[in-house]
């Protein structure tokens, strides 16, 4: 029996936050828009190993009109 691939692993263990992960994506997303750059998140991780939260710090920047 294979072992499952890094990419495998981690896609199981956030398969429960859909949520979270359709934030990263949106932060992604608006990370490129703005020419690159980091998006940083944070895991939560119980004690067991399992990913029970994701969070996606937003930062709102103001542009002059």
């Amino acid at each position: 029996m294979s072992q499952p691939s890094p990419d495998e692993r981690l896609r199981e263990r956030l398969a429960h936050l859909p949520d979270a992960c359709r934030a990263l994506l949106a932060a992604m997303d608006r990370r490129a828009e703005d020419g690159g750059g980091d998006v940083p998140i944070v895991l939560h991780v119980t004690r067991e190993g399992e990913v029970w939260s994701l969070s996606v710090p937003v930062r709102y920047k103001r542009r002059k009109s």
